[in-house]
């Protein structure tokens, strides 16, 4: 198995840095990746030389046409995306972006008639606030069109289209910029998931041959078998890379932790990347 989507606590998962590697090793993954959100902290907490199946990540949260989407990168040197993590996102603008946010999707609820408090306890990690939103919304109004916080957040705050939308895109860096410092830090842009945004794809696959991106992440537990077959066939005819992830956070989710592919899907020219190396 092959799992190229995973994030620790240290992001929006569950797990410890070490709980993951452990759990890792105990489902024997081929190659895995950490693609914790806007950074790579994790990889300090890593003693690299013994993981030779580890594939350096990370996921820089961008927009494109007012909609959060996520690039990943893969093969970065760490060091570079940290530093610039630590220049954008302090902890003084990492709090004020969640209270921010948060004050503006409790009041985007107040006036679809939902009532919550204002003040959360925790505003020191990008996207907390919205869980603690969500834990409040579906408590009080337990009918709430959303069961869970992930669909909450993708498709209803994210999604242009949606009443429930909010516009974050002055939380986040252009897109241009996005690319260009994974590509500082050497490495290879891949658009995370793209159906898992609910909009026209063929938008975004103009959009990552349009800003040359490396390649798209065609497996995800978001999609079907299908629409992933779909995709590979595009990398096939573009001539770019694809990616495989599962998305897993942790066990409190149902999304298992690795990707199992038959090996003739492997043996395709957009995967070889993967495994030369």
């Amino acid at each position: 198995m092959i799992d190229l989507h995973i994030k620790t606590s240290l992001s929006t998962g569950q797990m410890s840095v070490y709980r993951l590697l452990k759990t890792v090793e105990e489902e024997n993954l081929v190659y895995f990746s950490i693609v914790d959100k806007n950074h790579a902290l994790a990889y300090n907490l890593i003693e690299m030389a013994e993981h030779k199946n580890l594939i350096t990540g990370t996921a820089i949260n961008t927009h494109y046409k007012g909609m959060p989407i996520d690039l990943l990168g893969y093969d970065i040197d760490v060091d570079v995306i940290n530093a610039w993590y630590d220049r954008n996102y302090t902890m003084q603008q990492v709090e004020w972006i969640e209270r921010d946010r948060s004050k503006r999707i409790v009041e985007m609820l107040k006036s679809k008639g939902f009532e919550l408090q204002v003040n959360y306890t925790r505003y020191d990690k990008l996207g907390i606030t919205i869980k603690e939103i969500f834990d409040e919304l579906i408590e009080k109004y337990p009918d709430f069109v959303f069961s869970n916080v992930r669909d909450f957040r993708l498709y209803g705050l994210n999604n242009p289209s949606h009443q429930y939308y909010i516009d974050q895109t002055m939380y986040l860096p252009e897109i241009d910029e996005a690319i260009a410092i994974i590509k500082k830090a050497n490495g290879k842009v891949f658009l995370a998931h793209p159906f898992e945004y609910r909009v026209d794809i063929s938008g975004l696959l103009e959009m990552v041959l349009e800003k040359h991106l490396d390649g798209i992440e065609v497996f995800h537990a978001s999609i079907s078998v299908l629409n992933s077959l779909k995709l590979i066939e595009f990398c096939e005819t573009a001539k770019i890379m694809a990616s495989i992830g599962s998305g897993y956070v942790g066990h409190e989710e149902l999304i298992p932790l690795g990707v199992h592919l038959d090996e003739e899907i492997l043996n395709k020219d957009c995967f070889n990347w993967i495994f030369n190396r």
